[in-house]
């Protein structure tokens, strides 16, 4: 899935009527069996899967989710190295703001984009490796 900080992993999901918000209950019940990186970032709840004449999904119908970040859900970051950091990921993430209790695969990123999080970090001064980001 194409999005300001890259492809990103969404999952698109027809629910029955009435189920109500999925998102955290399908996070949460795929973050217990999978790897974080693994978990997809957003959930699309869909009517119906949108479908090629053939019966395949249509993948270039598929709604792009939202991607921004709430501003009353974050917590301002605090001292010089948190900040940095905080602006490295929203530069990385393509998002205008990240807070300090963001979930960086949360906000979509990946390990692709982890990558370049640690390389930014670096030559800012931090020192971060991949495996404190995952």
């Amino acid at each position: 899935m194409a999005s300001p900080g890259g492809k990103r992993l969404v999952a698109h999901v027809v629910a029955r009527e009435g189920a109500g918000d999925l998102e955290p209950e399908l996070k949460a019940h795929l973050g217990s069996q999978l790897p974080d990186h693994m978990v997809p970032s957003r959930v699309v709840v869909l009517d119906a899967l949108p479908l090629l004449g053939n019966g395949k999904v249509n993948r270039l119908a598929l709604p792009v989710p939202e991607w921004s970040v709430a501003a009353t859900a974050q917590a301002e970051p605090e001292g010089e190295a948190e900040r940095t950091l905080a602006g490295i990921w929203a530069e990385v993430l393509g998002l205008a703001s990240v807070g300090a209790t963001d979930n960086f695969f949360e906000l979509g990123g990946d390990s692709i984009l982890s990558l370049q999080v640690v390389g930014r970090a670096r030559r800012a001064g931090l020192v971060l490796t991949p495996r404190q980001l995952f």
